[in-house]
């Protein structure tokens, strides 16, 4: 497990690594992170949902500290914070009406009159008092909701260890056993084992039961239990008694806890393809996933001079890790020149590629299929706009652009920016996670309603290749 944070927020915004040809060294920097890859790479964890359940409404208690540390963490770190007083009283409100007692018509008055901190704070508290909020269950997960109402979006509580685990995952570096589990009235049960981790090496298999761990049972205990049992520093063992799936036999596994090896680039056969052209599919877009394109291109032999670079099902974390990780992806791409404008709460500054790429000469074309995940739809904005780029099984009526509803041939693409986010630390146990910065378009390529080519026969458009007019 990564040493635990200081409690100083780090800094962000380090676009130090640079790619010239043949350089295979990837310098990252540790980045708070929301933990967005959970879902898809859940390795000794549940799924999202269950993982947010897990993290705030069983065993999470909000005292006076803990809402006033994290209404002021939310203030000062969110790229467009509400006043404080509107922030109480809408806190007030929403619990007030949830916990079936409702606050004061004139709530919204009181708090006006008052500008002091420690005033308004105290003002919170008594109300929240007479509400019987610091009795109510999950009043943690009332304190999220509470600040939702004031910031318009998604606000997450995160306890550290979540949070040191988030930042592994981003980085490609998450230390495990290796595997994805869910629970069963048996006990956990494993639904996949990730390929060259210590229980693929062990013998485990998908299917197989965990019916204890370090000699507890699993059958009666929550999964989020079960699974900090399994966590650990790297290079600690895990005792675990393993049911299989196939023969019924119970197995006592000694299983040591190791990074697990994430696949970031697989290469994509096709027998349609020429000779001269290879193409990859980014699976994921993590700290490792330049020094592992870099990698195979410099394996290619000369004869190979066209890539392909399928962005269809890539992920990649909306948080400022993510956006530091889709950085360097395109850096490593692209020769020299603006790839968009960075806004945080006090200032903004242009992003940029720095001369030389690993693709040694080599022309490239983007497949891609527009997403929900903004960054990795900015990153395919941003190469179509430096050369070419693909649509592959899109929506012709939409001209491609599906999902941004654009109306008018000048209407922005991305209008109020990609949010992305952060974990702010808000005490020595938990992260409260918003959005810290914003990412543009640069100039270039706003104001487009179309870029690219919707086609649905890849195999014919590469076999003769349509260069596209750089924007």
């Amino acid at each position: 497990m990564a040493a635990e944070s200081n409690g100083r927020r780090q800094t962000t915004y380090q676009f130090c690594s640079r790619y010239g040809k043949g350089n295979r060294q990837v310098e990252w920097v540790r980045y708070f992170l929301v933990a967005c890859f959970l879902s898809a790479s859940a390795l000794v964890i549940p799924t999202r949902a269950d993982d947010e359940k897990d993290s705030i409404a069983s065993g999470t208690v909000a005292t006076p500290t803990l809402v006033r540390s994290v209404v002021e963490a939310s203030l000062t770190q969110h790229i467009a914070p509400p006043t404080r007083q509107q922030v109480i009283a809408d806190l007030l409100r929403f619990v007030g009406d949830k916990l079936g007692h409702p606050l004061s018509r004139d709530l919204s008055a009181e708090v006006s009159t008052m500008s002091n901190v420690d005033e308004l704070h105290r003002y919170a508290e008594s109300k929240l008092n007479e509400c019987e909020f610091f009795a109510a269950k999950s009043n943690a997960e009332l304190l999220m909701g509470g600040l939702q109402q004031s910031f318009g979006e998604a606000i997450r509580l995160v306890p550290r260890k979540e949070q040191l685990v988030n930042e592994q995952i981003a980085a490609n570096r998450y230390v495990g056993i290796g595997i994805q589990v869910a629970q069963l009235n048996s006990g956990m049960k494993v639904m996949s084992v990730f390929p060259g981790g210590t229980s693929d090496e062990a013998g485990m298999k998908a299917g197989d039961v965990i019916e204890s761990i370090d000699g507890v049972e699993t059958k009666d205990a929550p999964l989020s239990t079960s699974i900090e049992r399994l966590r650990g520093a790297e290079g600690t063992f895990a005792l675990v008694s393993v049911r299989s799936a196939e023969s019924g036999d119970l197995r006592e596994m000694k299983i040591e806890r190791k990074v697990v090896p994430f696949k970031t680039i697989e290469e994509k056969a096709s027998d349609n393809l020429p000779d001269n052209f290879r193409r990859y599919r980014i699976l994921r877009i993590t700290a490792s996933t330049v020094n592992d394109l870099t990698a195979l291109i410099e394996e290619l032999p000369d004869s190979v001079d066209s890539i392909v670079l399928d962005l269809s099902s890539a992920e990649c974390s909306a948080t400022s890790i993510g956006l530091h990780n889709a950085h360097l992806l395109a850096d490593a791409l692209l020769d020299e020149g603006s790839l968009g404008l960075l806004e945080s709460r006090t200032s903004s500054r242009t992003l940029r590629s720095e001369p030389g790429n690993i693709l040694r000469g080599r022309q490239f074309i983007v497949v891609y299929k527009p997403t929900s995940n903004g960054l990795v739809d900015w990153l395919a904005i941003t190469l179509h706009s430096y050369g070419q780029l693909v649509y592959y099984e899109t929506d012709p009526r939409l001209g491609g652009l599906y999902g941004f509803g654009l109306i008018e041939p000048d209407t922005p693409i991305f209008t109020s920016g990609v949010g992305v986010f952060d974990s702010v630390p808000v005490n020595e146990d938990y992260f409260v996670e918003l959005t810290t910065t914003r990412l543009r378009l640069r100039d270039e390529a706003t104001g487009k309603r179309s870029f690219g080519q919707a086609v649905t026969d890849f195999e014919s458009l590469i076999r003769k290749p349509k260069s596209i007019e750089s924007r």
